[in-house]
C-alpha cells in the first residue's frame, strides 16, 4: 500500500485501533473544507478479487477473538471520510488507485477505520475439508484528522482617533487583515452608518495579508465608539452522504439534504453534481451528460442562522452501481461535497428449467408438472403467464397455477403447470410465455414429448377348451374368438373377454352380440330371491314359501330366467355381464359372456365390442349344442318305463298315454320305432339299407318327397350299427308312429299293448321304442 504523504506512526500514549494495519493522518482542516489523498493498492495474487470498503468506528479494546472484535465494531454512519470507488474488483497482479476524501463539517477530532473486505473468498470450514465462500477483511486503514476554526486577524484590532473631527467630513485610515487559517476563506465587513471599509468582501488565501481603507464620517456631534465585525459565511451541510438504496430502473428515489447557515452573514449557495461524475466519454472526449439528480430548490440565499431542506430526486438512466458526488458551492466558502450512492437494478427472473419433458401424455388427460421461477435481485416483480405460442399450440391447453403473482426479493416461486393435449403425435414448438414486470425480455418455457391416444387390448378365455369346435377356414386362426366347444342343451357355458386399458385415458365401452342376443335385459336370480321373511335354519330358508304364489325355488327361478332370455325363438342367446360401463385409466375389465340354449345345433355369431374413440372390435363366437329338447312329463331326467302289468292271452289291447314336452322354439317331428328284446338274440350288428328318406314326412297318409329328390333319382343310404333289438310292432306298438310336437308345447304319445292270442304259457314281453327327431319344416 502507498498513499500521498506516507503512512504515519502512532506516538506514545495515542489512542489507536490495535487491529489497524496502517495509520494515515490528514492535515488540519477548517470546517466545510475538503482534503484528498491518493491511495494505491496492489493485488499480489494471480486471481481477480472482488472487494468493498466499509468505514467503521475504531475499536480501542484488545480482544483475543477476531469474531468478538467484529461484533463490537459498528459502521460509522457520520464519518467524514469516504473512499472512491467504494467497491470493485482487483485485477490479477495489478495496482488499483483510490481517492480518500476528508470533509469535516464542524470543529472536532475525527477518527475512523476503513476495512477492505474481499468478497466470496474460499475458506475451509471447521473440519478442514469443504471450502466455503465468505467475506474476509484483508486490510484495515486508520484515518485521523483535526478540524480547526477559521482564524482571521485584524491589524490594528483597535483604532484610536485622538482629537476632534468635523461632522460630515470623511477621514481615511489604513488597516490590515490576515488569514491565519489552514484553508482559503471568505470575508465580508458588516454595514455601519458611520464606518465604511473598502474592499467590503473578498477571498483570503492561507497566510495572505491584505491592506484596507477605513473611511470614517461622523453624522452627529459627540463622542463616537463603534465595533465593526468582519464575517465570513459559515455554511454546514448536515449530510455527509446520501444513500438512495436499491432503485428500480425507470423509477425515482428521493432523499433530503439539509444546508444550515451557522454565521450571521447571508450565504448564497448552489447545489449540483460534481465533475467528473456527470461526464461521459464520447469519441475519446468528454461531454456533460444530463444529470440523474434533480434538486428542489437548486440554489438560493440563506439568511443568518437559517437552514433549508433540499429535495434530491434521483432518476437513473441505466442499470448500474451509482457512486457519485454532489457539490455545494457557497459564495465566499470553498465547496462542500456530499457522497451519493445507489444500486440501480431491473428485476431478473429466471426459470430453473426452461423445458418440460412430458414422458407420458395422453389425449385429453391433464399432466401436472412443477416449475420454479427464481428472482435473482432484491426487487419484487409481478409476473403473469400468457398464451402459448408455436405451430402446435392450438392442439393443447396449458394452465398455470397461479397464473399471475408477485415474486419477492430472492424468492423462489413454484408454479403448477397443467398440460392437456388434444391431438396425437409429437409436440412441435410449443412455448409458454411469461411476462415479468420490469424485464425487457420474456421468459419462455417449452414443452417436449409425444401425445399418445387411447389403446385398449382385447383377450379372450374359455372355461372348457378340450371340445372346441374347429374354426372355419374363413376365420384367421390368430384372430380372437369365443369358442365354447361342444356343450349340452340347457347348459350355461361361460367365456371371458378381457379389456385392458393401456393408457391414462378414461373411456366407455359397450359389448353386444350381433344376432343371438337376449330377449330382454337380463336380471339373473340371486340366491336370496326365494326368501321372503323366512326365519329359521338354512334348510328352511331354501324352501319356497307355499303360501306365497310368487315364491320360487332357485331351480325354478333359474329356469324361468332362461326361458325369458330365449323367448324370441332363436335357440340360443349370449348374455354379457357387464354389457357396458366405464374403462378407467390402466384398468382391466373382465366381461363374462354366458351362453343360454334351448335348441341343438351349431351356432356362430360375432361379439361387437365398442370402445369410445376406437373402431369396433368383432370377436367371432362358436357354439355346438348337443342334446334333445324333448322330455316326458312323467320323467324328465331319464327315459320312463311303462309297465302294462299281466294280461290274459287274447285280451283286448291296452293303451297308455305319455305326454311329450317340447322346450325348443321349433316344431319337432318324432318318428317312432319299436324294438323287441329277445333273450336268445345273439346278433351283433344290423345292416340297414334305406331307399329315399328313412323317415319321410307323411301328411294325410301320403309321403311328402323333399324338393331335392324331385330329380327322380332315389337316395340310397346304408347304415351299419350295433344290434339293439328286433324291429316289430307286436305286441307293443305306437298308435301314431309319426307325430309333431309343437314348439314350447306338448303332444300325447299313445303306446298300445296287444296281448298274444294263442299263447299256452306265460310270456314276458319286453320292448323299447326309439323316437327319431327332426325339424318339421325340413
Amino acid at each position: 500500500m502507498s498513499i500521498d504523504g506516507g503512512v504515519s506512526q502512532a506516538v506514545i500514549g495515542e489512542s489507536c485501533d490495535p487491529s489497524a494495519n496502517h495509520l494515515v493522518r490528514f492535515s488540519d482542516q477548517n470546517p466545510c473544507t475538503t482534503a484528498k489523498k491518493k491511495l494505491v493498492l496492489k493485488n499480489m495474487s494471480n486471481v481477480p478479487l472482488p472487494f468493498k470498503w466499509k468505514i467503521m468506528k475504531p475499536c480501542m479494546k484488545e480482544t483475543e477473538n477476531d469474531k468478538n472484535r467484529q461484533e463490537s465494531q459498528a459502521i460509522d454512519k457520520h464519518s467524514v471520510y469516504s473512499i472512491s470507488p467504494s467497491s470493485g474488483k482487483f485485477q490479477p497482479d495489478a495496482s488499483f488507485e483510490f481517492e480518500v476524501t476528508s470533509s469535516p463539517i464542524e470543529v472536532d477530532d475525527f477518527h475512523s477505520v476503513a476495512h477492505l473486505v474481499l468478497e466470496k473468498v474460499p475458506v475451509l470450514n471447521s473440519t478442514g475439508n469443504i471450502p466455503q465462500e465468505e467475506d474476509v477483511t484483508s486490510m484495515k486503514v486508520e484515518f485521523k484528522m483535526s478540524s480547526k476554526p477559521f482564524q482571521i486577524m485584524v491589524d490594528p484590532p483597535l483604532l484610536l482617533i485622538p482629537g476632534k473631527r468635523l461632522v460630515g467630513k470623511m477621514y481615511k485610515f489604513r488597516i490590515k487583515i490576515k488569514n491565519n487559517s489552514v484553508s482559503k476563506t471568505w470575508y465580508e465587513w458588516e454595514k455601519s452608518p458611520v464606518i465604511d471599509i473598502q474592499p467590503k468582501s473578498g477571498y483570503l488565501d492561507i497566510d495572505q495579508e491584505e491592506s484596507m481603507e477605513l473611511n470614517l464620517c461622523g453624522t452627529q456631534a459627540g463622542n463616537f465608539a463603534s465595533t465593526v465585525k468582519c464575517h465570513g459565511p459559515f455554511v454546514r451541510v448536515e449530510n455527509a452522504d446520501i444513500d438512495f438504496g436499491l432503485v428500480r430502473f425507470s423509477c425515482s428515489a428521493v432523499q433530503t439534504i439539509t444546508i444550515t447557515n451557522l454565521s450571521e452573514v447571508a450565504a448564497v449557495w448552489c447545489l449540483k453534481e460534481a465533475l467528473p461524475y456527470n461526464l461521459i466519454n464520447i469519441d475519446k472526449g468528454y461531454k456533460e451528460m444530463p444529470s440523474e439528480f434533480q434538486f428542489s430548490p437548486q440554489n438560493g440565499e440563506l439568511g443568518a442562522f437559517q437552514k433549508v431542506d433540499v429535495r434530491v430526486v434521483f432518476t437513473p438512466l441505466t442499470c448500474r452501481r451509482v457512486r457519485s458526488v454532489l457539490q455545494c458551492d457557497v459564495l465566499g466558502n470553498p465547496p462542500s461535497y456530499i457522497r451519493a450512492t445507489a444500486e440501480v437494478q431491473n428485476p431478473e427472473i429466471c426459470i430453473l428449467s426452461s423445458n418440460v419433458v412430458l414422458e407420458e401424455v395422453y389425449v385429453d388427460v391433464p399432466v401436472v408438472k412443477e416449475i420454479v421461477l427464481e428472482n435473482k435481485t432484491l426487487l419484487s416483480s409481478n409476473i403473469s403467464w400468457k398464451q402459448c405460442l408455436g405451430e402446435d399450440s392450438q392442439f393443447c391447453s396449458v394452465k398455470f397455477q397461479p397464473s399471475s403473482c408477485t415474486i419477492g426479493p430472492r424468492e423462489r416461486k413454484i408454479f403448477t403447470v397443467s398440460f392437456t393435449g388434444s391431438r396425437e403425435g409429437p409436440l412441435n414448438n410449443i412455448v409458454a410465455v411469461c411476462e415479468a414486470q420490469g424485464m425487457e425480455k420474456f421468459i419462455y418455457l417449452s414443452f417436449s414429448g409425444t401425445v399418445r391416444g387411447l389403446e385398449v387390448t382385447f383377450r379372450t378365455e374359455t372355461v372348457h377348451t378340450e371340445d372346441q369346435i374347429d374354426i372355419p377356414k374363413e376365420v384367421d386362426e390368430n384372430q380372437l374368438s369365443l369358442n365354447y366347444g361342444k356343450t349340452g342343451l340347457g347348459e350355461t357355458p361361460k367365456a371371458l373377454v378381457i379389456l385392458t386399458n393401456k393408457t391414462a385415458i378414461a373411456t366407455k365401452f359397450n359389448v353386444a352380440v350381433e344376432y343371438f342376443c337376449a330377449a330382454r335385459t337380463p336380471t339373473p336370480p340371486t340366491e336370496g330371491s326365494g326368501k321372503r321373511n323366512i326365519r329359521g335354519n338354512s334348510i328352511l330358508a331354501r324352501s319356497p314359501n307355499i303360501a306365497d304364489p310368487l315364491s320360487k325355488t332357485p331351480t325354478k327361478a333359474q329356469a324361468d330366467f332362461c326361458r325369458s332370455l330365449l323367448r324370441d325363438g332363436r335357440g340360443a342367446a349370449f348374455v354379457c355381464r357387464p354389457s357396458c360401463g366405464e374403462l378407467l385409466p390402466f384398468q382391466e375389465r373382465i366381461i363374462e359372456v354366458t351362453a343360454y340354449t334351448d335348441m341343438w345345433g351349431e351356432y356362430s355369431d360375432h361379439l361387437i365390442c365398442k370402445v369410445d374413440g376406437l373402431q369396433d372390435k368383432l370377436i367371432p363366437i362358436f357354439l355346438n349344442v348337443k342334446g334333445c329338447p324333448l322330455n316326458f312329463q312323467m320323467s324328465k331326467e331319464i327315459s320312463p318305463v311303462v309297465r302294462f302289468g299281466s294280461h290274459v292271452s287274447g285280451a283286448p289291447p291296452v293303451e297308455r298315454v305319455l305326454r311329450v314336452n317340447n322346450t325348443s322354439p321349433c316344431d319337432i317331428r318324432l318318428d317312432w320305432e319299436v324294438y323287441n328284446i329277445d333273450e336268445d338274440d345273439d346278433q351283433l350288428i344290423d345292416l340297414i339299407i334305406d331307399i329315399g328318406d328313412p323317415h319321410p314326412k307323411i301328411i294325410q297318409g301320403n309321403e311328402v318327397v323333399p324338393a331335392r329328390q324331385d330329380s327322380g333319382v332315389p337316395l340310397i343310404t346304408i347304415d351299419v350299427r350295433q344290434h339293439i333289438g328286433r324291429l316289430e310292432n307286436v305286441p307293443f306298438s305306437i298308435k301314431q308312429s309319426q307325430q309333431i310336437v309343437p314348439a314350447r308345447k306338448h303332444s300325447d304319445l299313445k303306446v298300445v299293448f296287444n296281448p298274444y292270442s294263442s299263447m299256452k304259457c306265460d310270456v314276458w314281453c319286453s320292448s323299447f321304442s326309439l323316437g327319431f327327431i327332426s325339424l318339421d319344416n325340413i
